[in-house]
């Protein structure tokens, strides 16, 4: 596993936005994030994408929703894509400054 992670670690893609503009674009840092989330350091994971969390969660209640008949499963999913909007929105204005 470990090697898997090494071998994804040096082929991130680049960020087109910040190739081209020279600024960060809203997800820059969720390739480094996933790849610390896969190889369980969940500090650093938060360390270059704090989205990446809620956005994980978010796919699970997704997956739930789909598979479920509870009564309220869409409004908990709207709930959770909002959430992970709201952090993507701060990480970003908070990167921006």
């Amino acid at each position: 596993m470990e090697t898997i992670l090494h071998w994804l670690s040096d082929h991130l893609l680049t960020c087109p936005v910040k190739a081209v503009a020279g600024i960060e674009c809203p997800g820059c840092g969720f390739q480094r994030a996933f790849v610390a989330f896969l190889g369980g350091d969940f500090a650093a994971c938060w360390h270059h994408y704090p989205p990446m969390i809620p956005f994980l969660l978010t796919l699970v209640v997704l997956v739930v929703a789909l598979r479920s008949r509870l009564r309220y499963r869409m409004a908990v999913l709207a709930l959770s894509v909002a959430t992970t909007c709201t952090f993507i929105a701060v990480n970003y204005a908070l990167k921006m400054f």
